[in-house]
């Protein structure tokens, strides 16, 4: 699933609609507002694709089932990124 939105609780509403991995794009997050993904599996591991996402873009990181751009943002576009997670899963 995917959902761009500056809300939390975006993930868990796709994962309550039955998806088992989300991608969540907020376009101004934080202070100062940066670009960021987070990508996130309903208990399915994804950390593998960090390896990924680091070879065209350095700094993405997270844990085994949730992952996120780099702090100081992201100049990825959304189509990269889905096409990337839906590929490498």
């Amino acid at each position: 699933g995917f959902v761009q939105s500056d809300f939390i609780g975006g993930i868990g509403a796709l994962y309550a609609q039955g998806c088992d991995v989300v991608i969540m794009f907020n376009h101004a997050f934080g202070n100062p507002p940066v670009r960021k993904y987070t990508i996130a599996g309903n208990n399915k591991k994804i950390s593998h694709l960090i390896e990924h996402f680091d070879k065209i873009e350095p700094g993405w990181g997270g844990r085994e089932t949730i992952i996120g751009s780099p702090r100081e943002g992201t100049d990825l576009e959304t189509r990269t990124v889905i096409t990337i997670v839906v590929h490498k899963i």
